[in-house]
């Protein structure tokens, strides 16, 4: 069992317990959950930790509301997300397993808690080089380089979690060249990932531990690939909203603020035609 050393502590704790301590120090974060009490035994230990109530994880959340959320309700839940997240990089927690499954949401009041620190690591500025969290959520330049830091890694999985939110899918579908796994976990096999995206990246890696660059990276349209062979994610999500530009396409409904700053501000694709709220957050980031 691997242990930390923590200044007001006489003897080194277990990972997990040490984390959400130091993920609680100081000022109370009402986002992150609260370690009550732990037991050491011989083989484990037992941890004590508030409940919200009545509460779910965000994926039975989105059951419920139909596998997607509007904007509004994304948007509240992704603010509290971020603010837990923030504050455990803060003081120096990375947690690494940020994913609608470590989310709570009360049902009542729509608070979040973030949850379960086992995969997490103590954040220092060194690089990390191997990866506990969930695969769907990992960053990917750890598929390219083999490495990555804590809190670049932190703001990719609140992106894939806000993706998901309003999308009700990843926006990048994983597989195993090698043996053809499913990493995505909301897909049967590649025939069937590709024909239920209505637009998005798909991205082919190897096998964990594999340093080889993503053997496929794609673009879909309507359950189609439209581009193949792009190298990296960061160029095929380029390419995605340059295509829907291109063609004319609507930008999907739960995202079409999103797409269209990306779009308009960020690419530049007909950007003296924005809507206000749009304008209204391009004013507020060019502004000195």
């Amino acid at each position: 069992m691997e242990c930390v050393f923590l200044p007001d502590h006489a003897e080194p704790l277990p990972k997990e317990i040490a984390l959400t301590i130091m993920a609680n120090k100081g000022r109370r974060v009402p986002e992150i959950i609260r370690l009550l009490e732990w037991r050491d035994h011989p083989d484990h230990f037992v941890m004590v930790l508030e409940r919200p109530s009545p509460c779910e994880n965000l994926v039975e959340f989105l059951r419920r509301h139909g596998g997607s959320l509007d904007e509004e309700k994304a948007r509240q839940i992704m603010w509290q997300a971020t603010n837990a997240a923030h504050m455990c990089c803060l003081r120096k927690v990375f947690h690494r397993d940020v994913k609608l499954e470590n989310l709570l949401i009360n049902r009542e009041t729509s608070e979040v808690r973030l949850i379960d620190f086992g995969c997490g690591d103590v954040l220092g500025s060194s690089p990390f080089r191997t990866y506990h969290g969930t695969v769907e959520y990992s960053p990917p330049e750890y598929h390219r380089s083999g490495e990555y830091n804590g809190w670049p890694a932190t703001v990719w999985s609140l992106g894939i979690v806000m993706f998901t939110l309003l999308c009700g899918h990843f926006l990048v579908t994983m597989t195993c060249s090698c043996c053809s796994t499913r990493r995505c976990r909301f897909f049967s096999n590649d025939e069937t990932a590709i024909k239920e995206m209505v637009m998005g990246v798909f991205l082919v890696i190897r096998c964990e531990g594999c340093e080889d660059e993503p053997a496929e990276v794609g673009v879909v349209l309507e359950g189609v690939t439209a581009l193949e062979g792009l190298g990296n994610v960061t160029y095929g999500v380029a390419l995605l909203i340059g295509l829907i530009y291109a063609l004319n396409l609507s930008n999907p409904k739960e995202l079409r603020y999103t797409f269209e700053l990306l779009q308009k501000v960020f690419l530049e694709l007909d950007g003296h035609k924005l809507s206000t709220k749009v304008q209204a957050l391009k004013t507020k980031l060019f502004t000195p």
